[in-house]
């Protein structure tokens, strides 16, 4: 629920925001004494509950943020998903049990419908989405020469692409990213959607992730 993830949010930020949980954990505790007159102190219940809420809480965003990503291109097999990164923290003791992804790097093969992507064709044009944990998402245009090693990119601005670099050198791993790597299946899985979705009307997830399926079925 969506104000599950605010309250979490408001707490990994918030120490006042651990209140209701302890009070709930006292109350709890509480009751079991009454019952059960040799049961423990209630606050020592409470004590441990907050000590683990210290250690685990204020990495909760970390989690939501891999979570709502990785949900983001669950229907979007026409993207790649070229690199990724975990980033943990060590005022953080729970990530660096379990790390959260903090860095993806999706690549679209398809920038411009009519021309379309050919893995054996020197010059390609690409979507690129690139995520951070805590920072705003950057989406590019990426037009690439592969013969002779040359790569330029338009950035979104407001929803705009201005071109930020123009035939610059690859790096190396620019030119394993979008010259070495074959995205010959993306391209097929974003034409198969586009041809159906194209011709609906009143579109949503659920429609949305059924014709992903579809085409991935269709491509394999």
């Amino acid at each position: 629920m969506e104000w599950i993830k605010s309250y979490l949010i408001f707490t990994s930020n918030n120490i006042y925001g651990f209140i209701p949980i302890l009070v709930v954990v006292f109350l709890i505790f509480f009751i079991l004494k009454l019952i059960f007159k040799n049961f423990p102190n209630p606050f020592i219940f409470v004590f441990i509950s907050f000590i683990i809420l210290i250690f685990t809480l204020p990495s909760v965003p970390r989690y939501i943020f891999e979570t709502e990503i990785l949900s983001e291109y669950e229907n979007a097999s026409e993207f790649k998903l070229v690199n990724s990164t975990r980033w943990g923290a060590f005022t953080e003791p729970i990530t660096l049990i379990k790390t959260p992804i903090g860095f993806f790097h999706f690549v679209n093969p398809v920038s411009q419908i009519p021309i379309g992507y050919d893995k054996n064709r020197s010059r390609n044009e690409f979507l690129s989405q690139i995520h951070r944990y805590n920072e705003e998402p950057i989406y590019e245009i990426v037009d690439v020469e592969c013969s002779d090693k040359l790569i330029s990119y338009s950035r979104s601005f407001d929803g705009i692409y201005r071109s930020i670099s123009f035939n610059e050198k690859m790096l190396e791993n620019e030119y394993k990213i979008y010259c070495e790597t074959n995205y010959e299946k993306e391209a097929k899985t974003f034409f198969c959607k586009a041809n159906i979705l194209m011709k609906m009307d009143n579109i949503t997830e659920e429609i949305v992730s059924e014709v992903n399926k579809q085409c991935i079925n269709e491509n394999k």
